[in-house]
Order: structure tokens, then sequence, then C-alpha cells
């Protein structure tokens, strides 16, 4: 949280909502404070980069492509995670593929399940059970 006891270096208001600007000896901070006076999102720079904190949902609305690059992507949902897409979809990767959960299912609700190796197809289970 944008901490209070700094002295605030630039003050806007903004619909309702307050920009802050702090500055100090590392870096500083920029906050959008709510007419509540809840931080809905900070900035903190550090001599090691920046950092983007929303304590609010975020919506990214784009017309054209977007793309996130960088060394390692990692996306963690406390509570779930939901991906779709209107379009075909595709998972690639150079290196192995690895999918843990609970359980899984995979479902078509048109067409076939195809499974394609360059080697052997392995199935693993306490029971392989086929057109049950």
């Amino acid at each position: 949280m944008c901490d209070a006891n700094q002295p605030v270096d630039q003050q806007i208001a903004m619909g309702g909502h307050t920009l802050s600007v702090r500055k100090t000896s590392d870096g500083g901070s920029v906050c959008l404070i709510s007419p509540e006076g809840s931080e809905s999102l900070r900035i903190e720079i550090t001599a090691t980069g920046a950092e983007l904190r929303l304590t609010r949902g975020l919506t990214i609305a784009v017309t054209g492509a977007l793309t996130f690059d960088a060394d390692k992507v990692s996306i963690h949902g406390r509570n779930g995670l939901s991906i779709s897409t209107g379009g075909a979809a595709t998972v690639e990767a150079e290196g192995a593929l690895d999918v843990r959960a609970h359980s899984a299912a995979i479902t078509t609700t048109h067409g076939d399940v195809s499974l394609q190796a360059n080697d052997d197809v392995v199935l693993l289970g306490e029971r392989i059970r086929a057109n049950c």
C-alpha cells in the first residue's frame, strides 16, 4: 500500500479518484486512490524495476493482437483459471508438456479425439476401459 506516512510529491484529482506520486531514496510509487480512500492501483519503482499491483479486477480489451513476451510467464488463479476462445486454440512447447490435475477429462462436442506420437503411445492406469 502507498505509505501514508511518506510525503506526497504530487497529487492529481481525476474523476473522484486521486493520483498520488511519492519519491523515495531508492525509487518511489504512483498510486490511484478511490473516492472511498482505498488503493486500487499501485506502481512501485525500485532499483530492480517496477512492480504493478491492482487491488480490484483488471480488464484488458484490445482490438488487435495481445502479446506477452518474457523469459518465463506464470499465471496463477487462487480460486480457478479459465481460458477460452471463440476460435481454435494451440498449445506448443519445444520441451515437454506436462498436464497434472486431480482428475482430467477431454471432451469433444463434434468430431474425433486424435492421439499422435512419433514413438509409442503408453496408457497407464488401474484399469483401461474402452467403449464402456
